[in-house]
């Protein structure tokens, strides 16, 4: 098997079960953050300013990852961009419009800092080092089956397009207005879990932290647990919203 049959294979397979990968770093930071707790002095005033200053920081940095998603998704076409893990590789038409006249991947840059602000939350330097490393590995065999599917499907359209757009970090603002309207439906059904995955992690990050620093359970009713509540309310609603639909439909 030829090194591009590789990558090919290995990003079909991180494709189709790319929510995996995220939860198991995401033990071993919880693991990495109980070590640093347990084995780490008492914080200064100075020190603990600093922290509660990271994790407000790290906060609207996983908020930007979201909004960059919620507003790629909501100027998609149908069967394009999305939570299409289960079908794998979906593209009706190739997307050049919106984020993507900036980028080829806004969905992953999106990814990239949700992911990066749970990582700052856990406020272990070495750790965001190791995140970005692994993130790229990961997402780069990703990107290349993509990448290769999309070449396949749409030809030199993918590669005039591809020529002018980087695939990554927006190099230069070229950006180009989607044709259709902003989908706020789509957004609810589709980047709801996204929303609510979010500051679940954040809860437990909070939750576990303080139980190893205290060894007691105690909520507070802070930004993150109020923005838990809201998701949780928001994807309790939609997902009622689609089985009525569904009952009445029959």
């Amino acid at each position: 098997m030829t090194l591009q049959e590789q990558l090919k294979n290995q990003g079909d397979y991180l494709f189709k079960y790319r929510g995996y990968l995220p939860i198991i770093f995401l033990v071993f930071a919880l693991v990495i953050k109980a070590y640093y707790i347990e084995n780490s002095p008492s914080n200064s005033p100075t020190v603990a300013m600093f922290t509660d200053f990271m994790n407000s920081v790290s906060i609207y940095v996983g908020l930007f990852g979201l909004i960059v998603r919620i507003y790629t998704v909501g100027y998609t076409p149908k069967n394009t961009s999305g939570r299409n893990t289960k079908e794998g590789q979906v593209a009706n038409e190739l997307n050049t419009k919106g984020l993507y006249s900036t980028t080829r991947n806004p969905l992953y840059l999106g990814n990239f800092f949700m992911w990066m602000g749970v990582i700052l939350y856990i406020n272990v330097a070495w750790l965001f080092i190791l995140f970005t490393f692994v993130f790229w590995i990961y997402y780069e065999r990703i990107i290349y089956a993509e990448e290769f599917f999309l070449k396949q499907k749409f030809g030199n359209d993918y590669l005039k397009w591809a020529e002018m757009t980087p695939v990554f970090m927006p190099k230069k603002l070229c950006y180009v207005h989607p044709k259709q309207s902003f989908n706020w439906e789509k957004i609810l059904i589709k980047e709801k879990s996204g929303f609510l995955m979010y500051f679940l992690i954040l809860f437990i990050i909070q939750q576990f932290s303080n139980f190893i620093e205290t060894n007691s359970f105690n909520v507070d009713f802070n930004f993150i647990t109020n923005g838990l509540i809201a998701s949780c309310a928001l994807y309790i609603s939609v997902k009622l919203i689609q089985v009525l639909q569904i009952k009445s439909s029959d």
